[in-house]
């Protein structure tokens, strides 16, 4: 997705931010990957990692 695709997507009230992000693409310098937390930062919307590390912190686990 491109960041002008992004934007239009952010301005919705039913989007909530950008998910699915691999921070070792951050971490690596992705100007691609940057730019759309960026986009996403910058409409005031949440940026939430890939699935797998949020799962143990999920309330509904019964660990």
């Amino acid at each position: 997705m491109d960041s002008e695709t992004l934007r239009k997507l952010l301005e919705r009230e039913d989007i909530l931010g950008l998910g699915e992000i691999y921070w070792a693409s951050v971490i690596r310098g992705n100007d691609r990957i940057i730019g759309l937390t960026a986009e996403t930062m910058a409409a005031g919307k949440k940026i939430l990692p890939v699935r797998r590390y949020l799962s143990c912190a999920s309330p509904k686990r019964d660990w």
